[in-house]
């Protein structure tokens, strides 16, 4: 008995030490288990979520097309229902309400019987979270950083495309701008407070810092307009990755004191042209974002 509680120990031990999230469900998704690292990833810690079943509002996964998994083919149930292994890559929700990419891998759990118990899910982020912040951390230093979102400024996304053209002259990369404005913004100052703007623009700064490629700069342009600027693309991969920002911007959650509410923003995107210049690449992008927005946001 003492050799088993001591491989139990260790065994939660190790599980404690992972930088992965790791928990444990029954076979009706109860979370029995949380890790440590669980709670780094989502910020949600084992208290506020054992006993509570994957299905609750909580994580809220979506994959890359904004689709539920959740409710709908949630690889958990699949392990379950199959007794085999299942890999996926997904969003969850943050504590904080923005999205944040994982890879996830979970396996079906059996008791001493042989009997399907429940599963294990073990999920990463994935995200170029880390690069983004050191860049920004460098950013930080020359004054180029907005301090509500943590985005770099007006002046930082200039000189950046400055740079991005240069670049597009020389080894002719594909250069594009993507340009987003929160849709119904002083409603929600005028609703919540301006506190709650704020917090809204922060949102949409957390997502675009957790999603953004290697490639991609985001940055706040001013008000409640942010603007991404793309390298390394062509037209389709730009409305991608336009897309993808729209999509887990809008499933994502802020937080009120009235309840949980929604947050949308209307993007304009496009390609740099042989003949263009840095101005008239963001006034055509604008120009796509506010066609966007009067077509029904």
């Amino acid at each position: 008995m003492a050799a088993s509680d001591s491989r139990c120990r260790a065994g939660t031990e190790l599980l404690e030490s992972l930088d992965e999230g790791v928990y444990f469900t029954d076979t009706h998704r109860k979370i029995l288990y949380w890790n440590e690292g669980a709670f780094k990833i989502t910020g949600y810690s084992a208290r506020e979520v054992v006993g509570s079943h994957c299905y609750d509002n909580i994580l809220m996964h979506v994959d890359r097309e904004g689709h539920s998994l959740c409710m709908g083919p949630c690889p958990l149930v699949r392990a379950i229902q199959s007794g085999k292994p299942m890999a996926t890559e997904a969003f969850l929700t943050h504590k904080r309400g923005h999205r944040l990419p994982v890879s996830i891998r979970t396996i079906p759990l059996y008791d001493q019987k042989n009997v399907i118990a429940g599963a294990m899910e073990v999920f990463a982020d994935i995200s170029d979270k880390t690069l983004m912040q050191q860049r920004l951390l460098e950013y930080e230093k020359i004054s180029l950083v907005d301090p509500l979102t943590g985005l770099i400024n007006r002046r930082g996304l200039e000189i950046n495309l400055r740079a991005r053209f240069e670049q597009r002259k020389r080894f002719c990369w594909g250069c594009g701008s993507s340009f987003m404005d929160i849709d119904g913004f002083k409603s929600i100052n005028d609703i919540h407070g301006h506190a709650q703007g704020d917090e809204a623009l922060r949102l949409v700064a957390r997502n675009l810092i957790s999603n953004s490629r290697s490639f991609d700069l985001p940055g706040r342009w001013g008000g409640d307009e942010m603007m991404v600027i793309s390298e390394n693309v062509d037209e389709a991969a730009l409305k991608v990755i336009a897309e993808r920002y729209r999509s887990l911007i809008e499933t994502s959650t802020l937080r009120t004191p009235l309840g949980s509410s929604r947050v949308t923003v209307s993007i304009g995107t496009t390609l740099a042209r042989s003949d263009d210049t840095e101005k008239a690449l963001i006034h055509r992008a604008d120009k796509l974002m506010y066609i966007s927005k009067t077509s029904g946001k």
